[in-house]
C-alpha cells in the first residue's frame, strides 16, 4: 500500500509542478506554457477493440509498450520481451534466442512473419526492416517476409547505427563511420584520430539526410559533424568534449537541421552547426531522452538520477525555460505534431501540450 501511494504522489506532484511552474522563452519572443491533458495507466489498461488504425501512437512506459492515440485510449499494452521495435503502425517484440520474427499491427494481430540470425528492427517509419548480426559483425535489409535486399559483413563489432529514408550511419569498434546508400553501399567512410581508443559511441542523421555526426574516441571524446555538399560528404565541425563515454549516447539533430545536441555528463551540449558555437546546458542526472520541438526552437529533455526524474525545456541558446521534476522514471518522449508530447510516467502514459499564447 504505501508503494501504491507514493506513486500516486508522485504523480500528482509532477502534475501540480507543470501546471503551477511556467517559465518564458524571452529569445524567441513566445510564452510557452505546458499543460498536462491526460494520464492514464498502462499497466492495469484493457484495450480498446476495433478502433481506428489511423492517428494511433507507439508509446513506451518502463517494460510496457504498446498503443494509444491523442484522446488517450489505450488500444495495445505489453510487457516488452528482450527486445522490442516499434513504430506508429507496426511492431515486434522477441526474445533474446529467436530464429522466428512476428510484425504486428497495432492491433496486435499478425501481419508477417521471417526466419533471421540477428537483431532485427524497423525504422522509425516501419518501412525499412534491418537485420544486425547476432556477433554485430554486419548487418542486412530485408522484406517483411524475409527476402534479402542487401548484406554487408565488417571486419570490426557494430557500436551504434542510425537509420533514414536513404542513408543508414554506421559506428564501428574500430573507429570506422560509414554512411551506406539505401542500397547498401558505402558513399562515405572516415576514420578520426587523436584519441586513445578509437571507438563510435553515437551517431545521428538530419531529417534532410544532408548532414550527420557521430560519438569519437575515449581519452579524448570529440563530437564530429558532416556535411553534404555537392553529392559528397565531408568533415565540417570538430570538437573535444568533457566525456568518455563507453556506452551508446544520445544525439539529435534540431531545429531544421541546423543544431546538433548531444548528451553530457551533466546535461546537453547544443551545437550551433552554422556559426560553430557550441553551449551547454547543465541538468541533474544521467540524460534518458531528447525530443526536439522545431517550431518553437525548444527541446524537452528527460533526465534520472537516484530515481528521480528531471523534466526540463531548453531553447536552442541553452536556456532553461521549464523545470519540473518527480519521483521514479520516466521517458521516451513521443513527440507529436510538434507541441504534443507523450511521455512515459509511473507505469502509464501522460499528454503534455507546449502552447504557444
Amino acid at each position: 500500500m504505501k508503494k501504491k501511494k507514493k506513486k500516486h504522489i508522485g504523480i500528482l506532484s509532477f502534475i501540480i509542478g507543470i501546471v503551477i511552474i511556467v517559465f518564458f522563452a524571452v529569445p524567441t519572443g513566445k510564452e510557452n506554457v505546458v499543460k498536462p491533458l491526460w494520464y492514464n495507466s498502462v499497466t492495469k489498461a484493457e484495450p480498446l477493440k476495433n478502433g481506428q488504425a489511423e492517428g494511433r501512437i507507439w508509446y513506451r512506459s518502463g517494460n510496457i509498450y504498446g498503443y494509444t492515440d491523442l484522446e488517450g485510449n489505450i488500444y495495445l499494452s505489453e510487457k516488452s520481451s528482450f527486445f522490442t521495435s516499434i513504430t506508429d503502425s507496426v511492431y515486434m517484440d522477441y526474445s533474446k534466442v529467436s530464429e522466428k520474427f512476428y510484425i504486428k499491427n497495432s492491433d496486435g494481430i499478425l501481419l508477417d512473419g521471417f526466419k533471421a540470425t540477428g537483431y532485427p528492427f524497423f525504422d522509425k517509419t516501419g518501412k525499412r526492416l534491418l537485420v544486425v548480426k547476432t556477433d554485430l559483425s554486419g548487418i542486412s535489409e530485408i522484406t517483411r517476409n524475409g527476402q534479402p535486399k542487401w548484406k554487408r559483413d565488417f571486419i570490426s563489432t557494430i557500436t551504434t547505427v542510425s537509420v533514414s529514408k536513404k542513408l543508414m550511419v554506421l559506428g564501428l569498434l574500430d573507429g570506422n563511420m560509414l554512411i551506406l546508400d539505401e542500397k547498401g553501399e558505402i558513399i562515405y567512410q572516415f576514420k578520426p584520430g587523436g584519441s586513445k581508443i578509437p571507438i563510435i559511441v553515437g551517431t545521428a542523421i538530419s531529417d534532410n539526410e544532408n548532414t550527420v555526426a557521430c560519438i569519437f574516441g575515449l581519452e579524448p571524446q570529440n563530437i564530429l559533424i558532416f556535411k553534404r555538399e555537392n553529392g559528397n560528404f565531408a568533415l565540417m565541425f570538430s570538437k573535444k568534449t568533457d566525456t568518455n563515454f563507453r556506452r551508446e549516447t544520445l544525439l539529435k539533430f534540431g531545429w531544421n537541421g541546423d543544431f546538433l545536441l548531444a548528451e553530457d555528463y551533466h546535461g546537453v551540449d547544443i551545437v550551433d552547426i552554422l556559426s560553430g558555437k557550441l553551449v551547454r546546458t547543465k541538468l541533474k542526472g544521467e540524460i534518458r531522452d531528447i525530443s526536439v520541438l522545431n517550431n518553437r526552437m525548444i527541446a524537452v529533455i528527460v533526465s534520472e538520477l537516484n530515481n528521480r526524474s528531471y523534466f526540463d525545456i531548453v531553447n536552442q541558446y541553452g536556456a532553461t525555460i521549464f523545470h519540473t521534476e518527480f519521483n521514479g522514471s520516466a521517458g521516451p518522449i513521443r513527440e507529436i505534431k510538434n507541441h504534443i508530447i507523450i511521455i512515459g510516467i509511473h507505469g502509464g502514459i501522460m499528454r503534455l501540450d507546449i502552447e504557444g499564447v
